[in-house]
């Protein structure tokens, strides 16, 4: 009967999961992720002392309390494949509920909830989190999102589904106020909202030598205030076996996009076809396959691509040196929603065309410098066909509309984490890029240098100590319909963040962010400034 109150009173404050937050419930430790802040409230605090020799794990904070965007998270971009050995996974374990609430400089209250009740035979969780700010001007913004997330476990395999809301409001406040004044708050006020879910079947890993399948359905629906909607419905299946000895791995996919608002509508399907096979000796391992996409749309010819994939990994010497390489092609789906999270300040009818890689390669080396150090160098060449890149629009509330160009990228990677005993930890990634447009002047919006640093340490399972630091390089915006050489420059922005978490008790953790520390009003997006130095307290409560 408890369980029922429980549920019932959670079921009351909460609608869906953050995707971030759903991954981090099946990682098997204790950590808490509240968006991009992290507290800890038992001893999974604890840094492990082994670096691993995979790409070390990177979480960068938000840029500031307003609207989450990226420069660098066009749909687009670059997606390096993946050349690391699979390994056998473990039962995921779930623990602690807990209540977070917390308040800040910009009357930022923010609040977050997780309930879980784990069973022997499966878990169902519950997570919810509200944040807003009221910045000067019209910076302001309200967030919320949640869900509900389950698993069964049975003999032979794992069921899991989920549900998640997510609404985000907020204003078009870059515009110049002595050209535009508007008429009410209504005017310039944006929202978006996201329903979905999902349902996904796995069996056991149980080794190397048995067969694994895994198919999973998720659904959304996701909407703005211009009553623009976008249904998209994604079915995934992944089967593999052993063949000779090594696994053949066959990966079929569909995915159904309509997209409508008041002047245009349409539904478009795609069909992935991606079986790959991967041979492992002792030191070295190799994936042949290929990535075969089929797209449909009424009133347009049927699109087939078809792109070979080979990649390897060859072990210089075991768990210390290792190079990799790879080579593919693929076609990105691009959606409404992804735009909208990447910039939410796009225009209306925004363009939806997808892209295609029609060439991926990437090489490096990975490895350890020293047992508590571990390293990855690498470089990245794509060619890409009708890229996304967002320009400015010639309304007076300067949205962006989005336009496509044929690019070529030749990014340049190295990342670095060094990690002492339980106490500190440190991981730094710098990328440059170097892009070639075919007919803009320049990749609008896109920073030719990425900096990224993180440290924590960790005094005596007692306090943590964070810092978090970003550079990105300059950048050109364009305002369309001008002249090409006529863009605008927007100056390198870096941010400097530090954090504190204090472990009064085992359950009991006080909080506290400085974000921004430098102060500077910098642009992630051209005329859209972000919010000068800020802070944010409270505590979390874990039972």
């Amino acid at each position: 009967m408890k369980h029922w109150i429980i549920t019932g009173l959670a079921l009351g404050i909460c609608a869906g999961a953050n995707a971030q937050n759903r991954r981090n419930l099946t990682q098997g430790d204790t950590a808490i992720m509240i968006g991009r802040n992290r507290v800890e409230l038992t001893d999974a605090r604890r840094i492990p002392t082994e670096p691993k020799i995979e790409t070390p794990e990177y979480h960068h904070p938000e840029l500031s309390y307003s609207v989450q965007v990226s420069p660098l998270a066009v749909p687009a971009k670059i997606q390096v494949p993946k050349a690391e050995r699979m390994q056998k996974e473990k039962e995921p374990s779930y623990h602690h509920n807990y209540i977070k609430v917390g308040y800040g400089s910009n009357l930022s209250p923010m609040a977050d909830a997780y309930i879980v009740m784990p069973g022997k035979n499966g878990m169902l969780a519950f997570d919810y989190h509200f944040m807003s700010a009221n910045g000067p001007g019209y910076m302001d913004f309200i967030r919320n999102r949640g869900g509900i997330v389950g698993k069964r476990y049975f003999k032979k395999g794992n069921l899991e589904a989920n549900f998640n809301f997510k609404r985000r409001s907020f204003y078009f406040y870059g515009y110049d106020p002595e050209v535009y004044k508007p008429a009410k708050n209504s005017d310039i006020q944006q929202f978006f909202q996201n329903l979905g879910g999902k349902l996904a079947w796995e069996t056991k890993p149980l080794g190397r030598n048995k067969t694994y399948f895994r198919a999973e359905g998720d659904f959304y629906s996701f909407s703005d205030r211009w009553k623009q909607t976008e249904n998209r419905l994604n079915l995934h299946g992944l089967y593999r076996f052993l063949v000779e000895k090594n696994e053949l791995s066959i990966q079929l996919g569909y995915q159904m996009q309509n997209f409508s608002n008041d002047s245009t509508s349409f539904v478009r399907n795609y069909i992935d076809i991606q079986p790959y096979y991967t041979i492992r000796k002792k030191n070295w391992e190799m994936t042949l396959g290929f990535n075969s996409t089929i797209k449909q749309q009424q009133n347009e010819s049927t699109l087939f691509t078809f792109f070979p994939r080979l990649e390897g990994v060859y072990e210089i010497e075991k768990n210390q040196l290792a190079f990799f390489a790879g080579i593919t092609g693929q076609v990105n789906k691009n959606n409404f929603r992804d735009f909208a999270n990447t910039n939410p300040y796009m225009s209306y009818n925004p363009n939806l065309q997808p892209s295609i890689q029609q060439f991926i390669m990437n090489g490096g080396l990975k490895g350890k410098l020293t047992g508590n150090t571990g390293f990855v160098a690498k470089v990245l060449y794509t060619r890409t066909k009708d890229m996304p890149l967002f320009v400015m629009d010639t309304n007076m509330l300067n949205t962006y509309v989005i336009i496509n160009d044929d690019i070529e990228l030749t990014q340049l990677n190295g990342e670095i984490t060094h990690q002492y005993s339980e106490k500190f930890r440190l991981a730094l990634d710098v990328k440059y890029n170097f892009y070639k447009t075919t007919i803009q002047t320049a990749a609008w919006q896109l920073p030719n240098l990425q900096t990224k640093l993180n440290m924590t340490y960790n005094m005596g399972d007692k306090i943590l100590l964070s810092m978090d630091a970003f550079v990105y390089g300059k950048r050109k915006s364009y305002r369309i319909n001008e002249p090409t050489d006529a863009f605008h420059s927007i100056k390198a922005l870096g941010d400097f963040n530090l954090g504190l978490d204090y472990r009064y008790k085992k359950q009991i953790s006080a909080f506290l962010r400085l974000n921004n520390l430098l102060g500077q009003n910098f642009q992630v997006w051209y005329r859209y400034p972000m919010y000068s130095f800020n802070m944010h307290a409270g505590i979390a409560i874990g039972f």
